[in-house]
Parts: C-alpha cells; structure tokens; sequence
C-alpha cells in the first residue's frame, strides 16, 4: 500500500523585494548582478532584464528590478555588454514612463 504524500506549500511570493518606481520620477541607482532571461510576458516568450539593485538617490537597497519593455532590453543589452563582468557595477539615471499608444510601461535610461 502506497503511502500519502502532500504537495509542498506554496512558495509565498515577496514582491517587497521588488523595486516598482513612481511615474514620472527621475532616480539615480546603481546596479550590479544582471541577467538577460528569455521569460513569458502577456503570453509571448521575450528577453527580460533582471538586476540588483544597491543604491537608490545614494542610499543603500537591496531590491530586484524588472525590465520587461523590449526597446530597454536592446538598451542595457547593448550598453552593458562594454563591462567586463555583471559583477562589476553600473550606474543609471532612470525614469518610468507609461505609453498610453501601447499601454505598456517603459524607461527613460541614461547612463551615468
């Protein structure tokens, strides 16, 4: 006779750890640890942006950022490929924007 066995419990999401920007606000923020994974978004398998964060307007974070919009994908893709290593660290000035023709949210990116 074969034994019970429970499925695990849900893992519980902390989405604290994420860090969600204002519209319309400039910050500055350092970035170290970057990946670029392919991911699903709206049903369709894209690149995605995923990095720490360590500072913020110079005080200390320890967040997860997000990029999901394609245009800043190809951005950081083709301006973080010059570091030698994601290890090293990166520093931004950022804006988050929303496309009313798209409805999709974006980023205003300069590199510092």
């Amino acid at each position: 006779m074969a034994k019970w066995k429970y499925a695990k419990p849900k893992k519980q999401m902390n989405f604290d750890e994420y860090l969600i920007l204002p519209l319309d606000k400039l910050f500055k923020i350092t970035i170290k640890n970057w990946i670029f994974t392919e991911s699903d978004v709206d049903g369709y398998n894209r690149i995605v942006f995923r990095t720490d964060v360590s500072k913020i307007d110079g005080k200390d974070a320890d967040r997860r950022l997000v990029i999901k919009n394609y245009d800043n994908v190809q951005e950081l893709k083709k301006a973080l490929a010059k570091k030698k290593s994601v290890r090293s660290t990166a520093d931004l000035e950022i804006t988050r924007r929303y496309d009313d023709d798209d409805l999709e949210y974006y980023f205003d990116i300069k590199f510092l």
